[in-house]
């Protein structure tokens, strides 16, 4: 099984992902990049985050990206 890495950047802070995860398929690849994108914008609520998971293969170049901009405010 193919392994992928799952960079995050939010704002100007990126982290690289050093372990990366065994998925099967292209499909499961750009659901767990969309799924990490939404499980950081609900820890980081209320406020405002650029947030961005790009995805590489084991070769190293990215083959996938996954952004949101978050803004949340009180009336």
């Amino acid at each position: 099984m193919p392994r992928y890495f799952f960079d995050v950047q939010i704002g100007e802070q990126t982290e690289a992902d050093a372990t990366g995860s065994e998925l099967v398929s292209s499909e499961s690849v750009a659901t767990m990049a969309i799924d990490l994108c939404l499980q950081i914008a609900r820890e980081r609520m209320p406020g405002h985050s650029d947030i961005r998971v790009s995805v590489r293969g084991a070769d190293g170049p990215a083959i996938y990206q996954a952004d949101i901009t978050l803004f949340g405010s009180w009336f």
